[in-house]
C-alpha cells in the first residue's frame, strides 16, 4: 500500500526507514498504515525446493508418507488391499500420485514439510505438468491448509483435467484473504473401479514450479 508521510509519497515498493532503521510495515496509533511488497519466491521448481515434502497416499485408516527432498527421491507404497499410494519426487519432479490397482479409492496426498508466510503476498501459482491418455474423473486440488499429514485446506483450487492430450497449465491461488502461515498441499481422489488406469494419470502429472507474489 501507498503511504503518504510529510507531503512525500512512498509506494509499496519504495522504502521506509524511522530512526535509522528500515520497515516492511508502519504503524500510527497501533494502526497498520503501509507495508512494503515482498519480494517473489520461488518455492519450489524442478529440481529445487525451499524444502523437504512429504508424499505418499491416504486410504481410511491405512495413511502413510515419506518425507522427500530433491535430492532424495523415491515414492512411498501405502497398501489396502491391492491399492498402493505412490506419490513424492521422483526424477526431480514433484509428481500426484495414483493408484496401482483399478479397484477401490484413493485419494494421493502431497504435503510440504515446511510453511510459508503468505503475509503481503497475493497470488500463489501453480506450474504443472499433465500427461494423460485415460483421466480420473476429478482433478488435483492445489492449495494452502494446517502443517502436518492432513487432506484440510483454507483454500484451494482444481487443475484443468486433460483429456488424451499432454500439456503444461498454470494456476493461480487469491491469496488475500489468507495472510498467515500455511503449508502447501495437493491432493488427488480417484476411484479405481471407476477411472481407468488412474495409477498410469497419477505417475505422469506432476508439478514444475510454486511461486509467490505480491
Amino acid at each position: 500500500m501507498a503511504l503518504e508521510l510529510n507531503g512525500t509519497n512512498i509506494p509499496a515498493s519504495g522504502a521506509l526507514k524511522v530512526n535509522g532503521t528500515s520497515l516492511k510495515e508502519f504503524k500510527a496509533n497501533g494502526v497498520l498504515v503501509w507495508t512494503s511488497t515482498p519480494d517473489p519466491i520461488t518455492i519450489m521448481k524442478t529440481g529445487s525446493s525451499i524444502g523437504s515434502w512429504l508424499g505418499g497416499g491416504m486410504l481410511g485408516s491405512d495413511a502413510g508418507y515419506q518425507v522427500f527432498s530433491m535430492s532424495s527421491q523415491g515414492y512411498k507404497n501405502t497398501t489396502n488391499g491391492n491399492i498402493q499410494a505412490h506419490g513424492g519426487i521422483v526424477d526431480s519432479k514433484l509428481r500426484f500420485g495414483g493408484e496401482e490397482s483399478t479397484v477401490g479409492s484413493n485419494r494421493a496426498l502431497l504435503v510440504s514439510n515446511f510453511t510459508v508466510n503468505t503475509k503481503g503476498f497475493k497470488y500463489l501459482r501453480f506450474k504443472y505438468y499433465t500427461e494423460n491418455n485415460n483421466v480420473p474423473s476429478s482433478a488435483p486440488r492445489a492449495g494452502i491448509g494446517p502443517s502436518g499429514w492432513n487432506n484440510t485446506f483454507n483454500a484451494s483450487l482444481s487443475f484443468i483435467r486433460q483429456n488424451g492430450t499432454s500439456a503444461s497449465q498454470t494456476a493461480t491461488l487469491n491469496l488475500s484473504s489468507y495472510q498467515g502461515t500455511y503449508a502447501i498441499k495437493f491432493d488427488w481422489h480417484m476411484q479405481g473401479n471407476n477411472d481407468n488406469n488412474p495409477y498410469w494419470a497419477g505417475r505422469k502429472c506432476w508439478v514444475t514450479e510454486i511461486y509467490m507474489y505480491a
